[in-house]
């Protein structure tokens, strides 16, 4: 009887062992199972957030690359001939490579610094007109003035210089007749105006700028900001470059 009871003894022992063993075994695969699938959807959470977010970065720069591509695509392959004059019918003879970073002039009134009025009529006779923009406030503008005024002077028939004073008719126009004055300048000086004027005005950022225009009002060949250490030099340099597209001979 006492065998059969320790038999009974050991063999319960023997039970409660492997349960415990299974107990432990399960509980270290269930943390094993848990601790695996918690991971995976973690990081399938993180690849998915972030192919969402990279995406729809992704999604946005392209969008934007692709607006910015159309609208420059508008801006410049446009097949327009710029050797006809559809007011007039002429041949202008004009051919330059148009400057898309300004407005052009081709349809606007404006009153000079001595109330006259300037259009794109003013533009006809030329083949190019130089446009410098300046402002009383602006000590550069000021001191290439001069510089300015003798250039001015010295330009053959079928170009022009002229100015725009940006704050001339906000109460400075005295002083924009004092500088002009000063520095020898006889040429025209535009202060207000409307239509592709106002448009133009927006465009510029910085003074002085300086601007190319051809017999139909089209801002052409590149644009000069800032001084130039010798006026003279780069504003004969991108006139011949506007003629030489043109067909004509350099000044």
């Amino acid at each position: 009887m006492k065998k059969v009871i320790s038999l009974l003894l050991i063999c319960a022992l023997l039970v409660l062992s492997l349960c415990s063993c299974y107990s432990s075994k399960s509980s270290r695969k269930s943390k094993k199972l848990s601790s695996f699938f918690n991971d995976g959807i973690y990081e399938n959470n993180n690849e998915t957030n972030n192919y969402y977010e990279n995406n729809y970065y992704e999604n946005n720069e392209n969008n934007y690359d692709n607006e910015y591509n159309e609208n420059y695509d508008s801006d410049v392959d446009v097949d327009v001939d710029y050797d006809y004059d559809y007011d007039s019918g002429y041949d202008s003879g004009s051919s330059a490579s148009v400057n898309t970073n300004f407005s052009s002039l081709n349809s606007f009134s404006a009153q000079t610094l001595y109330d006259e009025t300037f259009t794109q009529d003013d533009f006809r006779g030329y083949d190019v007109t130089v446009v410098n923009i300046w402002a009383t406030f602006c000590g550069p503008c000021r001191s290439e003035m001069p510089d300015l005024a003798r250039f001015e002077k010295s330009l053959p028939g079928n170009v022009q210089l002229i100015t725009i004073c940006t704050d001339a008719s906000s109460g400075y126009r005295s002083d924009a007749i004092d500088i002009l004055d000063d520095a020898g300048y006889t040429g025209i000086t535009l202060i207000s105006g409307s239509g592709d004027y106002s448009s133009l005005l927006y465009d510029i950022e910085y003074v002085p700028t300086t601007l190319f225009f051809d017999s139909q009002g089209n801002c052409v060949g590149s644009e000069l900001i800032g001084t130039q250490s010798n006026l003279e030099s780069a504003y004969t340099s991108h006139i011949n470059s506007i003629l030489a597209e043109m067909g004509k001979s350099g000044i």
